[in-house]
């Protein structure tokens, strides 16, 4: 009969032990899961910088842009000034589309709430590993209690 506990009482603990491994591997592929959406969301916030840059690089500067008003009233004609208008305006065109493209809002809110999804998910499989080491932590206590009260009475 104190075998058949005994052999029970094993058993339960190797089902706790396994449940607290698989609950470290759920908690593991949680954290790969949110790391990977984080260096992807790092990367196209990069690809936006760099593309914020390169547009930077285009524009034209406050200086050139007076130099370029006043040579365009005095030296060149009326429809020399407005293709270099178009041109500009182009430019900024342009300029618009490329951040359209990098950046649509419809994804920076995808990746918002696939962020608080995974920083839930990681908060959830934080308070189960607590549950699952205070249960592990609970049955080494019960299994010492066992072994000592075993030992006392067939000592």
């Amino acid at each position: 009969m104190t075998e058949e506990r005994l052999a029970v009482a094993e058993t339960r603990i190797a089902a706790l032990e396994q449940r607290m491994l698989d609950g470290f591997q759920s908690r593991d592929k949680a954290l790969d899961v949110a790391l990977k959406s984080l260096n992807e969301h790092l990367l196209v916030m990069n690809e936006f910088r760099g593309a914020m840059s390169d547009q930077a690089a285009k524009f034209i500067t406050r200086a050139e842009h007076e130099d370029l008003k006043y040579r365009s009233a005095s030296f060149i004609t009326r429809a020399e000034h407005e293709q270099l208008m178009g041109q500009i305006t182009q430019q900024a065109l342009d300029a618009r589309s490329i951040a359209i493209e990098y950046v649509p809002r419809v994804d920076m809110v995808i990746m918002a709430t696939r962020m608080e999804n995974c920083e839930k998910a990681q908060a959830q499989m934080q308070a189960r590993y607590a549950m699952v080491a205070l249960v592990f932590s609970t049955m080494v206590v019960i299994a010492n209690l066992i072994a000592v009260w075993w030992h006392q009475i067939f000592s």
